[in-house]
């Protein structure tokens, strides 16, 4: 009898690959979700090149690659970033803090441009905000003087005078870890069974959580024939399958200590074994 090895099977689920990509969509990390995603996160994923070109790090959404790709992005509120990507034989991680690469630009602006960007970082897309809401008179009076508060293209006229990239170069920390198929394997399977490739492109929190220091992170991968992306906001408790899984890649990354995807409210976090001699 033989071993045979059949390779690694996918569910059903993720994006195709965009067929045509203008040179002006290159810089679009998430290329297949940008229609569908709400004005909100389009508007923020807009500037996700920003973050991944500073680590050097290629865009997956547009094309597959030569070996399949997974990965892990984790940000916090104070500009700390951990990039995991995932391949058979390896983990490669990269971890900087990107605040230290742009500089605050708006005491630039005059007055009228400042009190327009704090309006729209809170309140953008502003014709979502429901009637019921306690500020709904004064943003229809705002829109209502500056009708262009409602032009998203205005928004990022306004964002783009905010901040300045300084001409040093940003300096990142990295690091390989070698991983045996057989780890990676087990890895994937986990992956699958997880819901993984139907989940949406966003998880919200299931309530509304007070978290000092905020955070979220994307999970994405890169296949012979789809792509997938899904991202989740810091909540407390998120013991679902799918986080479970990130978890043991940041375990496997050595970076528990920095990374805690489930935060669970005790303060407490476990997973289960997974052996690492790797």
């Amino acid at each position: 009898m033989y071993g045979c090895d059949t390779g690694i099977k996918y569910p059903k689920g993720g994006y195709e690959y965009p067929k045509n990509v203008s040179v002006n969509d290159t810089n679009l990390y998430y290329y297949p979700i940008k229609d569908i995603e709400s004005k909100k996160y389009a508007f923020g994923d807009y500037y996700s090149y920003l973050l991944y070109e500073s680590f050097e790090e290629p865009n997956l959404s547009i094309k597959p690659f030569a070996q399949d790709v997974f990965r892990l992005t984790y940000s916090n509120a104070f500009g700390d970033h951990v990039i995991i990507i995932l391949k058979n034989g390896s983990l490669k991680v990269k971890e900087g803090n990107t605040d230290y690469l742009y500089e605050d630009r708006t005491d630039e602006m005059d007055t009228i441009e400042q009190l327009h960007l704090r309006l729209l970082q809170r309140f953008f897309p502003i014709e979502e905000i429901g009637k019921s809401s306690r500020h709904r008179k004064y943003l229809d009076s705002m829109t209502k003087v500056y009708p262009k508060l409602l032009d998203p293209a205005y928004y990022h006229e306004l964002n783009q005078k905010s901040f300045w990239k300084k001409a040093k170069t940003f300096k990142y920390r990295i690091s390989t870890i070698a991983l045996s198929k057989r780890v990676y394997t087990s890895l994937i399977k986990e992956l699958n069974a997880s819901g993984f490739w139907t989940l949406p492109y966003v998880l919200e929190c299931a309530e509304a959580a007070d978290i000092a220091d905020g955070f979220e992170f994307t999970f994405e991968a890169n296949t012979e024939t789809k792509y997938q992306f899904v991202r989740v906001h810091g909540c407390p408790n998120n013991e679902t399958p799918f986080t479970m899984v990130c978890q043991k890649i940041v375990h496997l990354a050595k970076l528990d200590r920095e990374v805690d995807l489930i935060w669970k409210e005790s303060g407490n976090t476990e997973i289960d074994s997974l052996e690492t001699k790797e």
